[in-house]
């Protein structure tokens, strides 16, 4: 609040994220690579005349750099020359560092850390993101891209997304006015021998107790199934610091995401430890689905394939622990202590495909063949599993496709272990009641029809897209130009971060502060206050040198 009030609030804002104590780093180490190439050194004045060009590129889209300065008619911009000439600009850009010259000399993350160039600054945005707001209410988790042409291990092509190779990030980002809480890469080539949750209280120790709380001592233990090495854990950890750094004034705070990150049992390890504050909400995949849970769903996907459009069913959920004779056969259990698991199998497997997979049906078949009756029963989940969990269970919702939702969020526990919810009024108050939902059919025409749906489901699509929303608002003028070094990319992107997070800060404090003032405009007003004094000193000394 007080960066808002004071003069220059918008830079002030950017610079809660990326602070001057981390320009001032990167002046050093860039100085000392000017040095080497023979260049002229800067000063912190001039740094930030580049980092403001650099964001006012973004607003002033042209195709290439050096257009930036051309003085022809109906081209080039003006402001970009008088602030500073284009070689500065560019010898400042091709020798930008952000890490000393010498500390990854003899350091094994070198080689095994894909972005070992960046850490230091992903390190400084990630705290600044953490300890100066924590969004409340509703948040979404999602991953968000960072896109680069360069080569590394650490990039991910992925079809079905807008940018196919990119560095790919957990994002947890409020819903609200998309405020990145915590972000962290998903650690695609490295190498590193700690785990991701380790790396993560290596920037985070306050989540140390957290973690050894819900994991053990030494955080190698398992909960609720989840090992402390996994990637699970680590999204635990990042949904759980928002309620770490200051508890929601109403007592609970609801993640939503996608049925990539989606399962019973990381709502499971969540609610332990925030001591029941964090609760998911998201879609499912079924294959996710642990075993124990996986023959309920099933059922009731199947009660629902006579049933019309806008039909929803309700599902217990129940934890493996308290089921483990649901899990595994007993016969299956005893071959795969023997030796007979079909991962020594697969060593004898050929290279055709169909003679392994006959293989595989065979002993299925002779693991079926072993069972008691009573472990076929348990294995076709005739009798119901135990100790359901209290306000969790699965929704399945049919739409055009029939749709899977988890939630440990429900008013209630589920009242059976599968029904159909539509006309019974227990089940809808399970589901914190019904809402309207708009579909287009094939009979609708002129106007959409209206379902009434569980309120959960309107919720997920009131707020899941909020990664989304914010890589919406910075794609409409990003910093990111077609990079070649990736740590220039990272660097750009940290810029939007660091505006879209200011904003967000701004929007926050003052109401009217949305209506007046754009995310463009925003963007605007942070390069004019970055380029100010260098450019004002840059105009002084050109007209002390001009000719009376």
């Amino acid at each position: 609040k007080n960066a808002f009030e004071n003069e220059n609030k918008e830079s002030n804002l950017f610079h809660l994220f990326v602070g001057r104590s981390l320009f001032e780093a990167i002046l050093r180490w860039t100085n000392e690579e000017l040095a080497k190439k023979g260049k002229r050194q800067i000063s912190l004045e001039k740094l930030m005349a580049y980092i403001g060009l650099e964001i006012a590129m973004s607003i002033v889209e042209i195709g290439s750099i050096k257009q930036y300065w051309e003085t022809k008619a109906f081209s080039g911009h003006g402001d970009f020359r008088d602030t500073m000439s284009r070689d500065d600009f560019q010898d400042i850009r091709a020798a930008l560092q952000f890490h000393p010259s010498d500390v990854f000399d003899d350091d094994e993350s070198k080689e095994r850390d894909p972005l070992y160039h960046s850490r230091m600054i992903l390190n400084h945005f990630i705290r600044q993101c953490v300890s100066v707001a924590v969004p409340c209410g509703t948040s979404a988790h999602d991953e968000n891209s960072i896109r680069t042409s360069a080569r590394t291990r650490a990039k991910h092509y992925m079809d079905n997304k807008p940018i196919k190779y990119a560095l790919r990030n957990y994002t947890n980002v409020g819903s609200r006015e998309v405020y990145i809480h915590t972000f962290w890469d998903n650690g695609r080539g490295n190498l590193m021998d700690s785990s991701p949750a380790e790396r993560y209280l290596a920037v985070h120790p306050e989540m140390r107790y957290s973690f050894t709380k819900t994991f053990g001592i030494g955080g190698k233990g398992e909960a609720y199934g989840v090992k402390a090495d996994s990637p699970t854990a680590l999204w635990a950890l990042m949904l759980a610091h928002p309620s770490k750094k200051k508890p929601d004034p109403s007592g609970k705070r609801v993640v939503y995401m996608d049925n990539f990150y989606t399962r019973h049992r990381l709502g499971q390890v969540l609610k332990k430890m925030t001591d029941g504050e964090v609760r998911i909400t998201g879609t499912c995949r079924t294959n996710l689905v642990n075993k124990v849970n996986l023959v309920g769903v099933k059922k009731a996907i199947a009660a629902l394939e006579s049933e019309p459009r806008g039909s929803w069913a309700l599902v217990r959920a129940y934890d493996d622990e308290e089921n483990e004779e649901f899990t595994e056969p007993a016969s299956k259990k005893r071959k795969r202590q023997s030796g007979a698991s079909k991962k020594s199998s697969k060593s004898q497997k050929t290279r055709d495909k169909g003679s392994w997979k006959k293989q595989r049906d065979d002993d299925e078949d002779d693991d079926i063949g072993d069972e008691t009756e009573e472990e076929r029963s348990v294995r076709t989940c005739d009798k119901e599993p135990n100790n359901p969990v209290p306000n969790a269970g699965y929704i399945i919702f049919k739409d055009r496709k029939t749709v899977v939702f988890y939630s440990n969020d429900l008013a209630s526990t589920p009242p059976e272990w599968f029904c159909l919810g539509k006309d019974r009024e227990d089940c809808i108050a399970c589901v914190h009641g019904l809402s309207p939902l708009p579909r287009w059919t094939d009979d609708s025409v002129m106007n959409r029809c209206v379902f009434q749906v569980p309120a959960v489901v309107v919720a997920y699509n009131l707020f899941m897209n909020a990664v989304d929303r914010m890589d919406q608002r910075r794609q409409s003028n990003p910093c990111m130009r077609k990079e070649r070094r990736l740590s220039q990319s990272i660097f750009s992107a940290i810029l939007d971060f660091a505006c879209n997070n200011g904003y967000a800060i701004g929007c926050t404090v003052s109401s009217s502060y949305k209506d007046k003032v754009s995310f463009r405009e925003y963007k605007r007003r942070v390069a004019e206050q970055l380029t100010k004094p260098f450019r004002r000193a840059r105009l002084r000394r050109a007209s002390a040198e001009r000719p009376r």
